[in-house]
C-alpha cells in the first residue's frame, strides 16, 4: 500500500444534531425532513455535546419564482426500466407510481448540471422531494438562462432567489473547518464528519471521542481549538450568511468497503472503464483511492497502478490494463451494460450501485459534498446497502455512470453509503469515461 494510504484513516461517521440556519426555506424541505420514512429523529442524538455555535449573522430576503411544467416524462430505455423495476421493488411501490414520481428526475439533474457549471459563483442548491416537487436556488438573482434551461423538465420547478450564499463558498468553508479540526493535535480525534447543507446555509461539524475520552474533556478540547487553534482563523472568516455548529458525539461510527482475497479485484470492486484524457490509448478502470496500489482483475495481473486521490475531492484511483478494455460495466452479477453518460447527482435523484459483495441494490441520493475523515466532496445515500469488497464498484442509472463507490458513515443514527460523484474521480485524475 503506498505511503498515503498508511497513513492512519480517520474516517467518520456523523450523527448531526438540529443547529440555527442562515433562512427557512418554506418550499426545499431541509435536510433533517428529506430523511426517509422510519428513520430516527434529530431528539436521538441528544447526547452530542455542543463545543462551538455560531449563527448566521445576515439573513436573507428569498423570492421564490415557480416554472411552468412543459415537457413531458420520456418512456425509459430497456436498461433504465430494468433499474426502475429494482429501485420500485426494494420500495415496495407500483412501478407506474415510481415512473410518475421519479422518472423525470434525471432529467432534472442534468439541468441542474448545466446550471451548476454555467453559473459557479451564483448556484447555491438544488433538489427533488416526495411526489414531483423540484427547485433550484441561488445566491443573488436567477441567471437568465434559467427558465430556458429548466424548460424540458415535466413538473414545475420552484426557483429560490436572493439565499445569500452559493454552493461553492459553503463547500469551500466547511473543507476548511474539517481538515482544520482533522489535523488539529490539540484536538486528536480518529473522527471528524462535516455537512454542509445548500439548502440550509448551515455547517455542522462533528467530532468523536479519542480512545474513550470523556466528552466534556473533548468538547474542552474541541472549543480551545475553536477559539484559538488552526480552525479559528478559518471560522472567523465564514461568510456571515452561513451558520456553523461543532459539536462532539461519541457514538460516531464510518468505514470503508475493502477487503482481501475476493471480488473482481484482489481487494475491491471494479468500477467504470476509462480512459486518459490526455493520451485515449491508455484504458483501464476507476476504482476507490483506498484500495490497494497492486490490483488483479479476477486473479490476473493485468493491472498498473497509474494515480490516485484522497482528500478534499474524494476517494479515487485508476489502473492501467494490459488487456483490452471494453466500453461495458457490471450492473448486476454476471451482466453487463454499455457505459454511456457521466451525470451528477443531486438530491433526490434515484440511484443503483453494483458490489461485488452485495450485488445490485437501488437508493436515492440524500446529501451531497460530504465529508468523513480524509474524504471530501462525496454524495451520501439514505441507507446502508454495500458492503465490506464493494469499494470501488459503479453507482449509476441505466448507461449513466454517477459514482465510484467509497464507504459509509452515519448520520441521525442511520448509516448511508457514500461515494464519489464521477465527474470528480474524472476531472481530478485526468480520466474520460470509454464509451467506445
Amino acid at each position: 500500500m503506498r505511503g498515503a494510504a498508511v497513513i492512519r484513516r480517520r474516517v467518520i461517521a456523523a450523527a448531526m444534531t438540529s443547529v440555527l440556519t442562515a433562512v427557512v426555506l418554506a418550499p426545499p424541505t431541509s435536510s433533517a425532513a428529506r430523511e426517509t420514512a422510519g428513520a430516527h429523529p434529530p431528539a436521538d442524538v441528544a447526547e452530542a455535546a455542543l463545543a462551538y455555535q455560531r449563527p448566521a449573522l445576515t439573513k436573507s430576503r428569498v423570492r421564490t419564482t415557480t416554472t411552468t411544467a412543459r415537457g413531458e416524462v420520456s418512456s425509459p430505455s430497456p436498461e433504465e426500466l430494468e433499474d426502475l423495476q429494482r429501485f420500485a421493488g426494494e420500495r415496495g411501490m407500483p412501478l407506474d407510481k415510481a415512473l410518475t414520481e421519479y422518472g423525470w428526475r434525471h432529467t432534472f439533474a442534468r439541468a441542474v448540471d448545466q446550471l451548476r457549471t454555467a453559473h459557479p459563483s451564483a448556484f447555491a442548491d438544488a433538489g427533488t422531494g416526495p411526489g414531483q416537487r423540484a427547485w433550484v436556488s441561488f445566491k443573488e438573482a436567477a441567471p437568465r438562462n434559467v427558465q430556458a434551461t429548466l424548460a424540458a423538465i415535466p413538473v414545475a420547478v420552484q426557483v429560490h432567489e436572493h439565499l445569500g450564499w452559493s454552493e461553492s463558498e459553503l463547500v469551500t468553508a466547511a473543507q476548511g473547518i474539517h481538515y482544520a479540526l482533522l489535523n488539529d493535535s490539540s484536538v486528536a480525534a480518529d473522527q471528524v464528519a462535516t455537512d454542509p447543507d445548500t439548502t440550509t446555509g448551515a455547517i455542522r461539524v462533528s467530532v468523536g471521542t479519542e480512545n474513550g475520552a470523556p466528552v466534556t474533556e473533548m468538547r474542552a478540547r474541541v472549543a480551545a481549538a475553536a477559539d484559538g487553534g488552526p480552525a479559528a482563523s478559518l471560522l472567523r472568516a465564514v461568510p456571515a450568511s452561513l451558520a456553523v455548529t461543532i459539536e462532539v458525539d461519541p457514538q460516531l461510527t464510518s468505514g470503508n468497503d475493502a477487503v482481501y482475497g475476493g471480488g473482481s479485484l484482489s481487494s475491491c470492486t471494479a468500477g467504470f472503464p476509462v480512459r486518459r484524457s490526455t493520451n485515449t490509448s491508455q484504458h483501464g478502470l476507476s476504482t476507490a483511492g483506498h484500495c490497494d496500489n497492486y490490483q488483479t482483475y479476477a486473479g490476473r495481473s493485468v493491472l498498473t497502478y497509474m494515480a490516485a486521490h484522497e482528500g478534499s475531492q474524494g476517494d479515487m484511483q485508476w489502473h492501467r490494463s494490459t488487456e483490452a478494455v471494453g466500453n461495458q460495466f457490471y450492473y448486476n452479477t454476471g451482466v453487463r451494460r454499455n457505459a454511456q453518460y457521466v451525470g451528477s447527482p443531486t438530491p433526490g435523484l434515484p440511484v443503483c450501485k453494483f458490489g461485488q459483495t452485495s450485488g445490485a441494490t437501488c437508493d436515492e441520493v440524500y446529501k451531497l459534498n460530504q465529508c468523513r475523515g480524509v474524504y471530501c466532496g462525496q454524495a451520501m445515500t439514505h441507507r446502508r446497502k454495500a458492503a465490506n469488497g464493494d469499494s470501488g464498484g459503479p453507482w449509476y442509472w441505466g448507461t449513466t455512470g454517477y459514482g465510484v463507490h467509497s464507504g459509509y458513515k452515519t448520520y441521525n443514527l442511520l448509516q448511508r453509503d457514500m461515494f464519489t460523484p464521477i465527474q470528480q474521480v474524472h476531472i481530478t485524475l485526468g480520466l474520460l469515461l470509454k464509451t467506445s
